[in-house]
């Protein structure tokens, strides 16, 4: 309550201070200003001043020199002064012949050659025969024996890098393939050989599918081209690595099977 008894107080002191300056402003505005009317006029003397009077003082009015009279026009026109720009820097290219000069590579000097004195000339002496026999032998038996080692050392890498095909897939018949029979075929009484060439690679999966003989019957045909790619070969070797080969064999379809 005493809060309230407060801001109402001062609601009535803001409206009451209002009004005492609307009544202030309205009130200034009403006064006029008096203005004196009883100006008296200006009266004027005639000094009486004659014209020889007047070129008397002219007269004595001291003049500037014509010297000083032009000093003081061109001081009045003054140019605006220039301005200074500064001085372009040259930057001036970083000589290198001296850094070039000290990486000069000298050539090498050659060998100046050596004056050999001219022997007097003697009569020859043949060689004995039997001194250049056994060279020769042992040339031939060294050469031999080279050979050897180097057959042996071919014959040892063919060995460790040889080629293994498993023998299900060179030529034959491959019996583990069982390929879907077409229905229509079997109604039909179609029966053939599809020869067949086909890649493998390293993981054992048919990479290339070719028909190098058909069987008369283009249903067995995709029938067993169809099976071949589902098929997982096992991959022919070198040095016991697995490696991508070609493969050939045959399929055979038959109703009585």
């Amino acid at each position: 309550m005493e809060n309230q008894r407060k801001v109402n107080f001062l609601i009535v002191i803001l409206v009451l201070g209002v009004h005492a300056i609307l009544f202030w402003t309205i009130a200034f505005n009403e006064q006029q200003i008096k203005v004196d009317n009883n100006i008296q006029a200006l009266n004027f003397v005639d000094l009486g001043i004659s014209s020889d009077m007047a070129g008397k003082i002219a007269d004595d009015v001291p003049q500037q020199p014509e010297s000083q009279q032009h000093v003081v026009h061109k001081q009045t026109v003054k140019t605006p002064p220039r301005k200074v720009l500064p001085e372009k820097t040259l930057i001036k290219p970083v000589a290198t012949s001296k850094v070039q000069s000290q990486f000069k590579v000298t050539p090498p000097k050659e060998d100046e050659p050596k004056l050999i004195p001219a022997v007097a000339k003697s009569s020859p002496i043949a060689p004995a025969p039997s001194n250049n026999v056994p060279d020769a032998t042992s040339a031939n038996t060294g050469g031999k024996s080279d050979s050897k080692s180097a057959n042996g050392k071919n014959s040892s890498d063919q060995s460790a890098g040889s080629l293994v095909v498993p023998k299900e897939y060179q030529g034959g018949y491959l019996a583990a393939l069982n390929p879907d029979y077409p229905y229509d075929s079997r109604s039909n009484g179609e029966e053939g050989v599809v020869g067949i060439k086909v890649y493998v690679g390293a993981d054992g999966k048919a990479l290339n599918v070719t028909i190098s003989k058909s069987s008369g019957y283009s249903r067995l045909d995709r029938a067993a081209k169809q099976a071949i790619l589902r098929y997982r070969f096992k991959p022919a070797t070198r040095g016991g690595i697995p490696i991508s080969y070609n493969y050939q064999f045959n399929i055979k379809f038959k109703i009585s099977d």
